[in-house]
């Protein structure tokens, strides 16, 4: 019986090293050996299996067995690759080609290591250059030359280097001179380029006014922090259909237009989850518009297509109708509650017409009309005296509350199709416009009221087509633009002194917003240097509400902000109805936002000076926000599983009217 056999012979001295016997078959076994790493290679013609072993002369055994590849066919033959076409970077230590039925597949030999990206030099020892090492009458005159040697660390980013390496000396010099001199007649080119605009600018210098400075501010890095999904409450079935409104929010309710005809589904803000059975305010009809009443978290009005502005209580058990007017003969476009008076309701209606509602006696305090179209919005001034309306006309006006005269108007510069909506800019006296020209660009102007309505500022902000809505904080001055179906809210700072709008960061929220609405300041978290909290309904199509905090960046957070935090109006009415037509002034409450036992910043001692940038900070600071976004995605994981497991729990019913142990 004939074995198949291999083994290591020393020519030294003439005697084997080691034999090992080989898988029997008939057909002849050729070894395929890379010198550069002594791996050997094994396979007979007709053989479906490669062994490959490793030659170690160091080891007393010679050879040990790595590993073995079965092909699943007969191979014919079996050769490698040069080691110029290895993929270093892969850590390919040989590519093997296997001549098999009618093919050639290649397999290469890897080894693994965790830093990959880097060249590992002990894998690939120098391999011999292919190219040619002496010549002929060299050879025959027995000259001995040392085989010329490449390391492979020259094609780690480029096989190109490699290709470079084989040229011939000659052609290397060619391409070095030619090299060389394009870089000469570019140097020389830039050089006169650099020499004839040197001379124009020469000719042409003018005495430079001084740089322009970088307006300080304290807002210029307003930023947008999501809060955690466990907060959000999903499920929401809302109408998007005619409701001018799409969510409403006080510190206990929070209010969205429920899928079908004519209901406004209540939940409480502090549950989150699904929003499954909610508190219906039925009004019996389509609804146009809704709010809740500023002063009372209990008190819903809602205003529909029949002209009627009905008023619900709200409680755990449900919502109870409590009073109804028919406030107008055609539909109502808007409800407002004003305020700075209790029990006083601002309706709009389609005649065009603005009226205002004693809301306690079911009357009607006097009615404003002149609006030569719709009406969009309406915005109050500070003290509560006037409000700003927009329209369709592309005219805002300024309406005096106390007996409805219209004091003032102007036409606006967002004078396109979709319109305008105005926003009064506090103590300052201007009104804010945000809206689309005749060319379909959304833009924002700013009207000076005290300066007979001119108009300061026209600005261009982009070509998209959301709808921007504008919200004013009156303490900061600061204006955010949030459009509807986007995912931006833009912020500007509103000042005295030119160019009077200054933009300020573009904040990026985590999904689509399809509506907003805000608390009132002394309701923010101070403590982390928020400036507005905002309550967001998501998606595409909208079924999610989430909480967003507006704050400012701000390092020493153990004080209390007072740069940023001036007193606010209280969130309390300040006339009653009677007062209020009997021409009665009144001085406005404000508070302090200073949390009870916080220090004032401006108080604190001053900070041993340090770099403005530090790296290890911010270092951790990433670290920090990755490990949240980490455990976040954990907890929502869980959170979704639990509810999925919730909503296809089936209870076990159980007859017995108590446990025992027993």
């Amino acid at each position: 019986m004939q074995n198949r056999q291999f083994g290591i012979f020393d020519l030294r001295q003439d005697k084997p090293c080691c034999i090992k016997p080989f898988p029997s078959s008939s057909s002849i076994c050729k070894p395929v050996v890379d010198i550069d790493t002594s791996l050997i290679y094994l396979c007979g013609r007709g053989d479906s299996i490669v062994k490959v072993y490793e030659f170690d002369s160091k080891n007393k055994n010679y050879i040990s067995e790595l590993t073995q590849q079965n092909v699943g066919e007969s191979l014919k033959g079996i050769t490698l690759l040069p080691k110029r076409a290895v993929h270093v970077r892969d850590c390919e230590i040989n590519t093997l080609l296997r001549v098999g039925n009618n093919k050639v597949s290649k397999n290469g030999s890897y080894v693994i290591r965790r830093a990959s990206t880097k060249y590992q030099g002990d894998l690939y020892p120098e391999s011999i250059w292919v190219g040619t090492n002496q010549t002929v009458e060299e050879f025959m005159k027995g000259e001995n030359k040392k085989p010329k040697e490449i390391n492979l660390e020259c094609i780690f980013d480029s096989k190109g280097a490699l290709d470079a390496a084989y040229e011939p000396e000659d052609v290397k010099e060619q391409k070095r001179i030619e090299k060389e001199k394009k870089e000469k007649e570019e140097r020389e080119k830039k050089e006169k380029e650099e020499e004839l605009k040197r001379v124009e600018e020469e000719k042409n210098r003018v005495v430079h006014k001084a740089p322009k400075i970088i307006r300080s501010t304290h807002f210029r890095h307003i930023n947008t922090r999501a809060f955690n999904k466990n907060t959000n409450i999903i499920d929401c079935k809302v109408n998007t259909n005619n409701s001018q409104s799409l969510i409403k929010v006080n510190t206990k309710w929070v209010g969205i237009p429920w899928i079908g005809i004519g209901k406004v589904a209540v939940w409480p803000l502090e549950k989150s989850g699904k929003m499954i059975d909610p508190i219906f305010c039925d009004n019996g009809g389509n609804i146009n518009d809704f709010t809740f009443d500023p002063f009372d978290d209990n008190i819903l009005y809602i205003g529909g297509e029949d002209g009627k502005i009905k008023v619900f209580s709200i409680a755990p058990e449900g919502a109870t109708k409590i009073k109804e007017i028919q406030a107008h003969n055609r539909k109502i476009n808007g409800l407002y509650v004003n305020p700075f008076i209790k029990n006083c309701v601002i309706s709009i209606g389609t005649e065009p017409c603005l009226k205002i509602w004693d809301i306690e006696k079911g009357e009607s305090l006097f009615d404003v009309i002149g609006f030569g179209d719709n009406i969009n919005n309406i915005s109050f001034s500070w003290d509560g005296e006037r409000i700003a309306v927009s329209c369709k006309d592309h005219i805002v006006r300024i309406i005096n509350c106390r007996n409805g005269n219209i004091e003032n108007q102007c036409e606006v510069p967002q004078n396109g199709g979709k319109g305008f909506l105005v926003s009064w800019c506090g103590r300052i006296e201007k009104l804010f416009i945000v809206g689309f020209n005749k060319m379909s660009q959304r833009g924002y102007s700013l009207i000076d009221i005290k300066d007979n309505m001119k108009i300061i500022n026209n600005t261009v902000i982009d070509t998209e087509s959301a709808i921007l809505t504008p919200i004013y904080d009156e303490d900061l001055n600061v204006c955010y633009l949030i459009g509807r179906g986007a995912k931006t809210m833009h912020c500007f700072e509103i000042t005295d002194e030119p160019p009077f709008v200054h933009p300020l960061n573009i904040s990026t929220f985590n999904d689509v917003v399809y509506g907003f609405d805000k608390f009132h300041k002394q309701y923010c978290d101070i403590k982390k240097a928020e400036i507005m909290h905002l309550v967001l309904l998501n998606g595409e199509p909208p079924s999610a509400i989430s909480q967003t905090s507006v704050y400012v960046p701000r390092v020493r957070l153990e004080y209390f902000q007072d740069d940023i935090y001036p007193e606010t109006r209280k969130n309390e009415a300040i006339y009653t109805i009677e007062e209020w037509m009997n021409g009665v002034q009144k001085d406005i409450p404000y508070i302090s936002l200073q949390p009870e036992g916080m220090k004032k910043l401006s108080e604190a001692p001053a900070e041993n000076e340090r770099a403005k940038y530090s790296y290890e900070q911010e270092r951790k600071r990433i670290e920090k926000e990755e490990e949240e976004k980490r455990n976040a995605a954990i907890f929502d994981r869980v959170f979704d599983r639990m509810n999925e497991k919730r909503d296809t729990f089936d209870p076990i019913e159980d007859d017995s009217e108590s446990w025992s142990d027993d």
